[in-house]
């Protein structure tokens, strides 16, 4: 019998969906809830919207997974400018320090072992006594790395049975910015990744700031009004971008040796 599940994701957008039976019972983000766009934050709403929806009690669910190691990023603070003080501090040495050392497995590995044993202690602490009242027990709750859920996601919704190489990029989540996995059957092995240093969405949100948009939301519009440039400007752009980036096999490098506001 498939377990009913309880995933919620208290990054950028909060959002709770819940699974029973093998299928999607009720979803929703925080922001349709509260009225306030982005929330991000521990989606306590939506939990409770999609128990409400599907009819499930809160005792019924085996397992709350939350789609994080250690993230905690709220869009609406980093508009204005990078609120969070460790990747602030980042940025700054980037200027004086190499992206290899940054990016190291050492140091992503004392970022995603510090910063993980904040978030459990806030799960635990500032987020368990409601979701005990609502029945949830605290040892269904489990977190789960953050480009392991986006990979998992897009595999096991595939339309299709055929193995598949997998591939997710984006600002960065749990010390990473990109991984490459290969999905065969029902299991995922990573291949390669790339640190949050050399982040390509990161590079890309900077530039939506200095288009004048709003970084962590506009990166769409951007995206959308690239096809109206100018071809012959828009070679001339690409080519100086490729002073910032380059592709090393299955990883992204950051040439430029710049992130956050540096960058």
């Amino acid at each position: 019998m498939s377990p009913t599940v309880l995933g919620i994701n208290l990054s950028h957008t909060g959002a709770a969906c819940l699974l029973a039976g093998g299928e999607i019972r009720a979803a929703v983000v925080e922001e349709r809830l509260s009225r306030v766009k982005g929330d991000a934050g521990f989606p306590i709403r939506a939990i409770e919207h999609v128990l409400r929806a599907s009819g499930i009690d809160g005792n019924e669910i085996d397992l709350l997974a939350v789609g994080t190691l250690c993230e905690r990023f709220q869009p609406r603070l980093a508009q204005e400018s990078e609120y969070r003080p460790f990747i602030r501090a980042v940025g700054k040495v980037s200027a004086l320090a190499p992206l290899g050392l940054l990016g190291s497995r050492a140091l992503r590995g004392a970022y995603r072992g510090s910063l993980g044993a904040l978030r459990r202690w806030e799960t635990r602490h500032e987020h368990l006594p409601t979701l005990s009242d609502m029945g949830i027990r605290p040892r269904r709750v489990l977190h789960f790395d953050h480009h392991d859920c986006h990979s998992a996601a897009t595999f096991h919704l595939r339309p299709f049975d055929d193995d598949a190489t997998i591939l997710t990029c984006d600002g960065l989540g749990d010390g990473l910015a990109a991984t490459v996995s290969v999905g065969r059957g029902s299991s995922i092995r990573r291949i390669a990744s790339t640190s949050s240093v050399h982040s390509l969405g990161s590079m890309y949100s900077r530039v939506t700031r200095c288009l004048g948009f709003k970084p962590w939301e506009h990166e769409g519009k951007v995206m959308g009004l690239g096809p109206y440039a100018d071809p012959e400007r828009a070679e001339d752009l690409a080519r100086d971008f490729e002073r910032f980036l380059k592709v090393d096999r299955l990883e992204f490098r950051n040439r430029l040796g710049l992130i956050g506001d540096a960058f």
